[in-house]
């Protein structure tokens, strides 16, 4: 299968160049495949960030539209249980804001405050 490509001219310094020749030698590959890997690589891990920041936002506004949300507790529990191997559907999430015994870290365990919120998206993705 062939591929089209299209030249891209990139100035970098002197220094990154000596790095990346030395590089390329220790490899046995050319700097050309060491700089198309770096840019696919970089390319493909910042669209799974930006697809992640996404998904983020829509949870998001899913959340201040609807008041739906599970406790941090409620998060906890169906972890744990998921951790320990058994397949558990995902918690009937809540919409009322209710006081509870969340633990807190500094010690102050049993005081009553929020629910703590954990944004898992309630879409079923």
């Amino acid at each position: 299968m062939s591929t089209v490509t299209t030249p891209l001219a990139v100035k970098i310094d002197p220094e990154l160049k000596t790095r990346l020749r030395s590089l390329a030698n220790a490899q046995h590959r050319s700097t050309h495949w060491l700089m198309r890997e770096a840019i696919r690589q970089y390319v493909e891990r910042e669209e799974r960030r930006e697809n992640f920041r996404q998904e983020a936002i829509q949870a998001w506004n899913e959340y201040q539209a609807t008041g739906m949300h599970l406790t941090m507790t409620e998060a906890d529990a169906w972890l744990a249980k998921l951790e320990s191997g058994k397949d558990l559907e995902l918690p009937e999430p809540s919409s009322e804001e209710t006081l509870s015994q969340e633990p807190q870290g500094d010690g102050a365990k049993g005081r009553k405050s929020r629910g703590k919120r954990c944004k898992l998206p309630l879409n079923g993705s």
